[in-house]
């Protein structure tokens, strides 16, 4: 019994079913069903539908070369009968289908554990980008807080005291030089005040003096006027 091969999706085609189709330079196409058939005749390719056995093979999802794949291979060519050679090879059918089968397994069990670890790749990066919605920023800042103020407490009272009395020398120091420079802005200060009263008085003297001068100058314009008066009467009297 010869099992024949779909053109189309590559699933066995057994003696009685199926379609047969012949073009023009009597070339055959046997196809399972119609809807291979009619994919044919729409002159779409065989290896971009996933349901294909091409598709699967290209894309490595079954078994592309195997020594089991010489059984089932199509020989045109006569071959003498021999009885022992046909004997053998019915007695291990069973065996060599077992091993194909184990082998297709194999490259399933492959497949799917590269599947596991990119699934769990993007997992893994949902996740990390969505983490607000699973845990808030918020969380566990009251606890780091803590924990900190514990953490420096117990390096305090590790300090060896030769360490505490260097640190609080230093803080007196520190302190005592705050207290010079405050000292010294507090008479900056005074300075600044007394300046500014000298200057005060410095304008004083030169506005009164300025104004002493004005006076004399109005005396002597007043003086030259009544002199210039008794002139013009003394004159308008020797006249008369």
């Amino acid at each position: 019994m010869r099992i024949d091969r779909c053109y189309f999706c590559s699933f066995p085609v057994y003696p009685g079913h199926g379609t047969t189709f012949v073009r023009n330079d009597c070339k055959i196409f046997k196809f399972c069903t119609s809807k291979c058939r009619k994919n044919f005749q729409h002159k779409r390719n065989p290896r971009k539908a996933r349901w294909t056995k091409s598709f699967r093979k290209l894309n490595g999802k079954e078994l592309t070369s195997d020594a089991t794949f010489e059984f089932e291979r199509r020989r045109n060519i006569p071959i003498k009968y021999n009885r022992e050679k046909w004997s053998t090879v019915v007695s291990n059918l069973e065996t060599i289908a077992s091993i194909r089968h184990k082998r297709e397994s194999k490259v399933v069990l492959d497949r799917l554990k590269v599947d596991k670890k990119v699934k769990l790749a993007q997992a893994k990066f949902l996740v990390r980008k969505h983490i607000a919605v699973i845990k808030s920023p918020a969380a566990g800042l009251k606890l780091a807080k803590k924990v900190t103020k514990k953490d420096t407490e117990e390096e305090m009272d590790e300090v060896e005291p030769k360490k505490q009395a260097e640190l609080r020398t230093n803080a007196e120091t520190l302190l005592d030089d705050e207290d010079d420079v405050i000292v010294r802005q507090h008479k900056a200060k005074k300075s600044s005040k007394k300046n500014v009263q000298f200057e005060d008085d410095d304008e004083e003297e030169e506005v009164s003096a300025q104004a002493g001068e004005k006076r004399k100058i109005l005396e002597n314009m007043d003086v030259d006027e009544d002199s210039d008066n008794r002139e013009d009467e003394e004159e308008e009297s020797d006249d008369e």
